[in-house]
């Protein structure tokens, strides 16, 4: 089984866009939707004012832009079915999902002070269905320097993460090859590897189940596709298919065109011999008045392909042969092209 985290930090505008996507009010929403189903959230869809709730009365670092946590934790597929780990094969489809949004939220609290997520929803309406976004803004006590003074309510973005970093400094530095130094390594990259390892631990405690390892990379080129180059790349799949079923069908349409040709040439030759057999009887003294006018029709009615027209003037021809009324006999039933190739 296969699971993930991944954190991103966001300023007030990120989570505006985020909260018009949570509500389908933004294109990109609207083009995820691949069934009618609204989401289980925890907290409420408006992000903004949550946030503004959440942080209200505390104190933030003013160089601080982007205050925002947006966490997206993926779980393994198998939770949603009788296959996954007993707190969720034991439990209905609705009990699956609930689960899921309750233990994004709780792992995400546990590893940043208690108190930091004020929204979590699961889109149930996309093609990932095991997905969490969780929203936070750590909160957390700060002692005065001097402790005269009661503790003061701050929140940072930052401070949670560098300490998960420096918790799993040794695997850090593995993953990261060249970087020779003795203090600790808390980029947000660091962050993210310490999460992956914390998210990890915390699936296997809370579900039993141990999630398979990710496989170790050594550049920083990204390995998993998100959810819209996922539908991008499924699009383009499918456009390629539509594309190869007019290839072959225009394909078809070329063979019967090339068959219609060789009707229509067949049909010359066959013209062709009866113009013959009209001038050879349009050279007989003895030939009656309503004969030599039957062969004067057919003469005219001839005369395209006596003087090698192309094959649209042709089939003008043949149609008018058989639509219009004339004194000749009629000729033999011959296959005709249709006027058009077949829709594509």
């Amino acid at each position: 089984m296969k699971g993930s985290v991944r954190c991103e930090s966001v300023d007030m505008a990120g989570l505006t866009r985020a909260e018009k996507h949570g509500k389908r009010e933004d294109w990109i929403g609207r083009q995820r939707q691949v069934r009618d189903q609204k989401p289980l959230y925890v907290g409420g869809l408006d992000l903004v004012a949550l946030y503004i709730e959440h942080t209200d009365g505390a104190r933030q670092n003013k160089g601080a832009k982007k205050p925002v946590l947006h966490f997206i934790v993926r779980f393994p597929p198998e939770v949603l079915t009788d296959e996954g780990p007993t707190p969720y094969a034991k439990r209905d489809r609705a009990g699956r999902e609930k689960l899921m949004v309750r233990q994004a939220v709780k792992f995400i609290n546990e590893n940043h002070g208690g108190q930091a997520v004020f929204s979590a929803r699961l889109d149930r309406d996309e093609v990932g269905e095991t997905i969490v976004d969780v929203f936070a803004c750590p909160r957390y006590m700060k002692p005065s320097r001097s402790g005269r003074r009661e503790p003061t309510l701050w929140t940072s973005a930052t401070k949670f993460g560098e300490e998960l970093a420096r918790k799993h400094q040794d695997h850090i530095k593995t993953r990261m090859t060249g970087a020779e130094t003795v203090k600790p390594i808390t980029s947000p990259r660091a962050v993210g590897m310490a999460l992956q390892q914390e998210f990890a631990e915390f699936f296997e405690r809370e579900n039993g189940m141990k999630l398979a390892p990710r496989n170790l990379k050594d550049s920083r080129a990204k390995d998993r596709l998100e959810v819209e180059e996922w539908r991008l790349k499924q699009i383009q799949a499918e456009a390629r298919m539509v594309e190869e079923k007019r290839d072959k069908k225009l394909a078809e349409a070329w063979s019967e065109v090339e068959r219609a040709r060789k009707e229509v040439r067949a049909l010359r030759r066959q013209l062709l011999n009866l113009i013959d057999q009209a001038r050879t009887l349009l050279n007989r003294p003895d030939l009656s008045k309503p004969a030599r006018m039957a062969g004067n029709t057919l003469m005219n009615l001839a005369r395209p392909f006596a003087s090698k027209k192309k094959e649209s003037g042709v089939r003008s021809m043949i149609e008018r042969m058989v639509n219009e009324p004339h004194h000749v006999r009629p000729l033999p039933e011959v296959a005709r092209p249709e006027a058009d190739g077949p829709s594509l």
